[in-house]
């Protein structure tokens, strides 16, 4: 991720997002943003892709 000069966030000194870009499955892009979580134990994640400006969900696995 690059802040608003094109500068990674490493290179700042701040650690790496943790947050992945989630791929669109339909346009394959990654102009993708986190709307909200479907299900109550936050398991479906809904997305939406401002490239072909659709929605989306995806499931998530919690490691525990």
């Amino acid at each position: 991720m690059t802040n608003a000069y094109g500068v990674p966030g490493e290179v700042g000194g701040w650690p790496p997002s943790e947050a992945e870009d989630v791929e669109c499955p339909y346009c394959k892009g990654t102009n993708t943003e986190f709307v909200e979580c479907a299900d109550e134990a936050g398991t479906v994640e809904t997305y939406v892709c401002h490239d072909c400006e659709t929605d989306f969900s995806v499931n998530v696995e919690i490691p525990f």
